[in-house]
């Protein structure tokens, strides 16, 4: 007869919950929440609530009640309501009628402006920090920072050469300059003994002078 196993062991580990906090999705997207939507596309004055997540730089929303899925399942649905890109939006806050903590998203390619609403100051000035950072992610940002970094590589690479020729250069003056030193120290050591051979000659020169003289006297 086969035997249950123990409940201890199937018990949420330390480690089963820090390899759950690496996969929760809050962590893989700037920022999420529950906005006031306006409606679009045409004239009106309806807002409904919603919930909101920035992923890079997308603003995907869904039906509020999602909110609940996402804390309880920590991933979000792939499958949203609407998904708004933000590369290359003007997000602008400013005081709409009834919602005094609005934003809005606009891009000249949109029909019209997109208008969300927060319930604070604090949350409206954060969606609209984190939303105008996130409309900087444009497909020709990313070419022009790959262009901007392969021309710092270049540029590095240049530094790089100019700083070992001119490091070159410096050894081969240095050693020249050890050379004309090494010359220098050994004329002045050759002109010591030669002077000190003066001297000796001079001297022998006196001795037989003197001499000389008095074989004379």
């Amino acid at each position: 007869m086969f035997s249950s196993r123990p409940s201890s062991l199937l018990r949420w580990t330390p480690m089963e919950q820090a390899d759950s906090d690496a996969l929760d999705i809050s962590t893989k997207v700037q920022l999420h929440g529950v906005l006031w939507k306006k409606s679009f596309g045409r004239p009106s004055a309806k807002w409904a609530r919603r919930f909101f997540i920035i992923k890079d730089s997308f603003l995907l929303y869904y039906a509020e009640n999602e909110k609940r899925n996402f804390d309880t399942n920590r991933y979000f649905n792939i499958h949203p309501k609407g998904v708004i890109p933000l590369g290359g939006c003007v997000v602008t806050p400013k005081e709409e009628q009834g919602m005094p903590f609005a934003v809005t998203i606009n891009h000249e390619d949109f029909t019209g402006d997109v208008v969300l609403a927060a319930d604070s100051e604090a949350e409206q000035a954060q969606w609209a920090e984190l939303l105008q950072e996130s409309g900087k992610v444009t497909w020709k940002n990313a070419q022009l920072g790959e262009a901007m970094i392969e021309s710092l590589e270049a540029q590095g690479l240049q530094l790089a050469k100019e700083k070992q020729e001119y490091l070159d250069k410096l050894m081969e003056e240095t050693e020249e300059l050890c050379l004309q030193r090494e010359q220098k120290e050994e004329l002045e050591r050759v002109n010591q003994v030669l002077e000190e051979e003066k001297q000796r000659f001079e001297e022998v020169v006196s001795e037989l002078r003197t001499e000389q003289e008095q074989i004379k006297v």
